[in-house]
């Protein structure tokens, strides 16, 4: 019984003991890889114009079958008198409820050239560039009521047309 007791406090002096030896070396252990840093900086990060959203009113949405509206817009990287100060690409999406059948189409080159635009899918308009001097692209959207689609069923629906400009850094 004595001997019992004996081993008790023992393995209790050595748990007690190796629990010690744990505490002091995890201490020392952690001291090592604490460190300093004394001084002063600053940092600047650089100025990116956000992505933008326009709703058009009533007066740019076609009214009626064989009804076209076209539409003047600018996409500029200058916002508050200040310049982007890095280089983006920028594309559309043009997001309809689509209760109408409206066409669209997009021109940058003053009306000569047309791209047909389909609602609520982003364009694939990766050469759409604003390199790092202020700049202004001039775009034409092209909205049409087609003719094919002059069915009763659209006599009373009602339909928006909002434009999205989705922009993003240009890297390389």
């Amino acid at each position: 019984m004595q001997e019992m007791k004996r081993n008790r406090t023992t393995l209790r002096k050595t748990a007690i003991g190796l629990v010690f030896i744990l505490l002091v070396m995890g201490a020392v252990t952690l001291a090592r890889y604490t460190s300093s840093i004394q001084g002063q900086g600053t940092a600047t990060t650089a100025l990116y114009q956000n992505n933008a959203t326009f709703t058009l009113t009533g007066d740019d949405i076609p009214t009626h079958p064989n009804d076209s509206r076209t539409i003047e817009f600018t996409v500029s990287n200058t916002k508050d008198n200040k310049t982007a100060e890095v280089a983006q690409i920028y594309e559309f999406m043009i997001q309809t409820a689509e209760n109408i059948p409206f066409k669209f189409e997009l021109s940058k080159d003053n009306g000569s050239t047309w791209k047909e635009a389909t609602a609520n899918v982003k364009t694939d308009y990766k050469d759409n560039i604003l390199n790092l001097n202020e700049q202004t692209d001039t775009w034409k959207l092209k909205i049409t009521w087609p003719d094919s689609a002059s069915e009763s069923t659209y006599t009373n629906e009602i339909d928006y047309v909002q434009i999205k400009v989705l922009m993003e850094q240009k890297t390389s």
